[in-house]
Parts: structure tokens; C-alpha cells; sequence
């Protein structure tokens, strides 16, 4: 199988992830658990394809990756009403769809959903969590534009609460793994 037969493949199937497998550019598209390989904390790409591509964060649309073992990583846009982002910690809100949300809840969040679940068992499990911050007005710590992986996270505590809009919504609290770069404070 060539290497773009098995990036079409990568993209396309959310359990296939060949270890080692590189890509065009000798970009990385090894979705596993963990950092990242050859991609820097602080890397930055203009588009979400792009992050995609580099294998930091596999869906395009989807917030949240993961398997039955716990989330791969996360995109913080600033979309969920709830989010609070204080740069080696934040709450993360969960997902009500398989496509993603943003702007004000329209229904209830369950803890049942798929990516909410992988949340939930990588808090059971520790496994550390690759976070990519996008643009974000109300963060200090988003970049302006684009998008930027910054590093991994723990999953600590899980709980649900009524959001600002009424609805419940699911809310992660992860705290940066130490002994990483330093965080961009702007882009």
C-alpha cells in the first residue's frame, strides 16, 4: 500500500493509526496517544486540514479524537459558551453531536456521547491528552489565527452542570503536563 493510500485511509478511518507512517514532507500522521512525532510544541498551521494532515489532531470539524481507550487530543476554538482557558489549566466543554457545535447550547450534553466518554477514560487513565489551541478572542493564550498544538494535558476532574444557555453541559478540567516549552502567550 502506498503512502497515500494509507494517509486516504488514516483520514477516512478513526481506528487505523500505523505506527511510524510518515507522510508527504516527512510530516507525521502517527495519531496515537502521546506527543506527537517531529511536531514541536508551539507548531502552528493556518487550517484545521492542515493540523490534520500533521497528524497532531485527525477531524477536521470534531472538537474532540479518540478511541476506546481515551481521547487523542482536543481543539479549543473558543465555540462552547462555558470554556475558560488559563493556559496551563482550563475547563473544556463537552460535545452534544457528531459534528461539533459552537455559539450558545441548544440541547442537553450527556456524558454517554462517544467524545465525551473518551474524556471521561482518559481521566480514568491518566493518558495525557495532545491540546491544539485556535483562535480565541477571549483567550490571552489562543493564537489570533490558525492553529497551534501546545503541548499535552491530564484530564482531572469530569462533571456536569447547567450551562449559561440552561442546557447541561459536560465540563473537563486538564492541567498541562509540566516540563514542556513554555506556553505562546500570543501568537
Amino acid at each position: 500500500m502506498g503512502v497515500e493510500a494509507i494517509r486516504q485511509r488514516f483520514i477516512q478511518d478513526e481506528n487505523y493509526f500505523p505506527q511510524g507512517m510518515q507522510g508527504p514532507s516527512n510530516i507525521s500522521i502517527d495519531a496515537r496517544y502521546g506527543p506527537p512525532k517531529r511536531i514541536p510544541v508551539g507548531a502552528w498551521w493556518e487550517t484545521r486540514q492542515q493540523c490534520s494532515e500533521a497528524g497532531v489532531h485527525k477531524p477536521t470539524v470534531a472538537g474532540i479524537s479518540g478511541g476506546n481507550d481515551g481521547a487523542f487530543s482536543i481543539v479549543m476554538s473558543g465555540g462552547y459558551e462555558d470554556s475558560l482557558d488559563d493556559g496551563n489549566t482550563f475547563v473544556y466543554i463537552g460535545t452534544d453531536s457528531a459534528f461539533g457545535s459552537s455559539g450558545p447550547q441548544v440541547a442537553d450534553q450527556s456524558m454517554d456521547h462517544k467524545h465525551n466518554k473518551c474524556l471521561v477514560k482518559s481521566m480514568e487513565t491518566g493518558r495525557h491528552i495532545r491540546v491544539v489551541r485556535g483562535p480565541n478572542r477571549a483567550s490571552p493564550w489562543a493564537p489570533a489565527t490558525g492553529y497551534r498544538y501546545d503541548g499535552l494535558y491530564t484530564v482531572t476532574h469530569a462533571w456536569e452542570a447547567k450551562g449559561r444557555s440552561g442546557f447541561k453541559v459536560c465540563k473537563f478540567r486538564l492541567i498541562r503536563e509540566p516540563g514542556q516549552p513554555p506556553l505562546c502567550h500570543t501568537n
